[in-house]
């Protein structure tokens, strides 16, 4: 199996109004949300890589040296083992992939589905007005 590599991250731009209260240049990563049911439409949120605790509603795209993704996981998700972490990293990662640096991104759960309705994670980009 070919290994695939990224060589585009999030980064946080600090703004308080914007709900982006991670430092400037910050490496932004997903935490899963546990959700209790599917409801249409539920927004969620960046951290910092470092805390993972500080939250950012947008990142912004920046070029990074590539890199595979158990390279990405262990320099920023400390190793973690979580397949739920990791699968929402690996949206995250490509999801921006193709996006211009500087382009800004938020992420949603989305329902999904008729018969079966599930809650999709996605990473999109966004315009500021």
């Amino acid at each position: 199996m070919e290994i695939k590599y990224y060589d585009k991250l999030l980064v946080s731009k600090f703004s308080p109004e914007n709900r982006c209260n991670v430092e400037d240049g910050a490496i932004l990563i997903v935490t899963p949300k546990r959700l209790k049911k599917n409801t249409g439409y539920v927004g969620h949120y960046f951290v910092d890589h470092i805390d993972q605790k500080t939250k950012s509603q947008y990142g912004w795209v920046k070029t990074v040296a590539p890199m595979s993704l158990n390279d990405f996981i262990n320099k920023y998700l400390q190793s973690t083992q979580d397949s739920d972490t990791i699968f929402h990293n690996k949206v995250m990662l490509d999801s921006i992939q193709n996006l211009s640096v500087d382009t800004p991104v938020a992420a949603t759960y989305s329902e999904r589905g008729i018969e079966q309705k599930r809650m999709e994670f996605t990473v999109h980009k966004v315009f500021f007005r």
